[in-house]
């Protein structure tokens, strides 16, 4: 199950136009920040430049998630028979990515950020079945 998409009504007088002037303001905003975290890489103290560097992971982390959401979403939408299955390298990519954070059983097919969502949509074997780990 993933994260449900935002509640946010689109006015419905918006044309093509409107849609594709909110795109361009968006990309004129990361065409600034962009520039100004330039600016401060060149010339600012070297705190001003960490902190721009954190600003900038912190934006990376958030794309990443949002980038995230959106294939969870769309995964959700497919029936589970039609669902990519793990290949066994993958497989072990995912145990070796639950070790490393930590997961424990019931938390491996918790999502972060909602309890009721699925980190890895599966159908079976389950990642502690004895099929998966000898995959």
């Amino acid at each position: 199950m993933a994260t449900p998409e935002p509640k946010i009504p689109l006015p419905k007088g918006w044309s093509n136009h409107v849609q594709l002037a909110v795109l361009h303001v968006v990309a004129l905003a990361r065409t600034a920040i962009t520039a100004v975290r330039g600016s401060v890489a060149q010339t600012g103290s070297s705190l001003e430049r960490l902190r721009a560097e954190l600003d900038a992971a912190l934006e990376e982390n958030a794309l990443l998630r949002e980038e995230l959401r959106l294939k969870d979403l769309r995964m959700s939408r497919v029936r589970s028979r039609r669902r990519p299955h793990f290949r066994p390298v993958e497989r072990l990519a995912i145990l070796a990515l639950r070790a490393a954070r930590g997961w424990s059983k019931r938390e491996k097919n918790i999502h972060q950020s909602s309890p009721t969502m699925p980190r890895f949509v599966q159908r079976r074997p389950s990642l502690d079945s004895a099929r998966w780990i000898r995959s």
